[in-house]
């Protein structure tokens, strides 16, 4: 069973770790020349603005083209992120506490950049430029030629008492200018200004006040998302003691037993689905039978039987990557905390003499398990389409059972293959 599922898992992931991952999405892009070319763009989880984009104006297509902001203005992801090419004065200071200087640090650095637009209306647009340093945003009159201008927000610390962090927040008398210029009468609306926190979320919500509305092609689907899923698997146990204890070194006769799983998907990135992490619901059965021969117990010798019936609820947040994550494979790994509650029945160790001078010594309750126990799962598998998955699972060695008064260790180990099924939303 141990070799089977390690071949499963390595067949799973190795060929097809070696491939171009790519998610291409409906969009556009807009040349040099002004033309806007329809097709696909490889949409990836960018935190980053994106210095340059992979296009393909068919799925069909075996090549794809590289557009930067040397030879686009332009591109979008339909529905879900749009850029434009912008000549700006990018802030060089931190916002981190590491980082920041006791003086205010004007530095800017005039650059090219793709600028990823948040919201534009009727007067204003406003845009989000993310690089390794920090997140800044920037506004533009629609209604004039003028490049977008940072929304100003600096921190350092106070020359007199050098732990004080002085925030430096312009922004706000910038929003004040526009809000009186196109809503000078909307006292409500520069209070929530005066007051508003350098955040996508405020600042989207004051420039759509401004506008009065906002383009709907700018309205930012949901990035987050959830799907529900149900499966079931092939489970086998292997548990094995060690210690002071008769069944030590013994091997129990294991058995494969279903497990039915169920749950949900947290998808913070619904759109690429690189890394998601998932709730998982569980019950399973399982039986240990040990049949064993002791010779050195006796001068006759003894044979241990013990039956245990186990059955088991786990709850199981876990993390999953995907290694190769295209629309309609996907290769994943999976690691988690299972949290495991057992219930026993009723069993009891059995030791038979060979020597009819001997009775049988019954020992109720014998070894004793642990009724609330933790796992550390590890899975590989793959995702077809938005269907369904196929996975092998291996649990490293965890103890279940041990000796209160003698020093003993039952630990347990487990294999496992399953389906699952997605439900809902994905």
């Amino acid at each position: 069973m141990k070799s089977t599922l390690g071949a499963i898992i390595i067949a799973l992931i190795c060929p097809l770790t070696l491939l171009a991952q790519s998610n291409y999405k409906p969009g556009y892009v807009v040349n040099i020349q002004g033309d806007t070319l329809k097709g696909f763009i490889n949409y990836r989880e960018w935190t980053r603005n994106p210095e340059q984009v992979s296009f393909k104006s068919s799925l069909a297509d075996e090549e794809s083209k590289e557009f930067n902001i040397t030879n686009a203005k332009a591109f979008a992801v339909d529905s879900f992120e749009y850029y434009e090419r912008h000549n700006v004065k990018v802030s060089m200071d931190s916002l981190d506490i590491n980082a920041v200087n006791p003086g205010v640090n004007k530095d800017t650095l005039a650059k090219t950049v793709f600028l990823r637009i948040i919201s534009k209306g009727t007067h204003i647009a406003l845009y989000r430029y993310t690089d390794k340093l920090k997140r800044r945003f920037y506004i533009s009159e629609t209604n004039k030629l003028l490049e977008p201008e940072e929304l100003a927000f600096h921190a350092h610390f106070d020359r007199q008492e050098l732990t004080a962090m002085v925030y430096i927040r312009r922004y706000r008398t910038q929003l004040l200018y526009i809000a009186q210029k196109y809503r000078p009468d909307d006292l409500k609306l520069r209070r929530t200004i005066s007051n508003a926190d350098y955040n996508e979320d405020e600042l989207k919500n004051l420039v759509s006040r401004i506008n009065g509305s906002s383009d709907p092609r700018y309205t930012k689907q949901g990035s987050s998302g959830t799907r529900w899923f149900a499966g079931v698997s092939a489970n086998h146990y292997s548990l094995k003691y060690t210690g002071a204890i008769p069944l030590a070194d013994a091997s129990a006769s294991g058995r494969v037993t279903p497990k039915l799983d169920g749950g949900i998907d947290f998808l913070p990135f619904k759109a690429v689905q690189r890394f998601y992490i998932r709730v998982e619901l569980a019950i399973d059965y399982h039986q240990y039978d040990y049949h064993h021969r002791e010779p050195y117990s006796t001068p006759t010798g003894a044979t241990i039987d013990l039956h245990v019936k186990q059955f088991n609820t786990s709850l199981t947040p876990q993390v999953i990557y995907n290694l190769y994550n295209a629309a309609q494979l996907k290769v994943f790994l999976d690691m988690g905390i299972a949290i495991t509650n057992s219930n026993y029945g009723h069993y009891r160790l059995i030791s038979s003499y060979d020597s009819g001078a001997f009775p049988s010594n019954v020992q109720e309750k014998y070894p004793e398990f642990n009724f609330l126990w933790m796992t550390f799962p590890l899975k590989a598998g793959v995702a077809i389409g938005r269907q369904f998955e196929l996975y092998a699972g291996y649990v490293p060695k965890a103890p279940i059972s041990d000796g209160k008064y003698t020093r003993f260790q039952g630990n347990l180990t487990s294999y496992s293959a399953g389906i699952n099924f997605y439900i809902g939303k994905k």
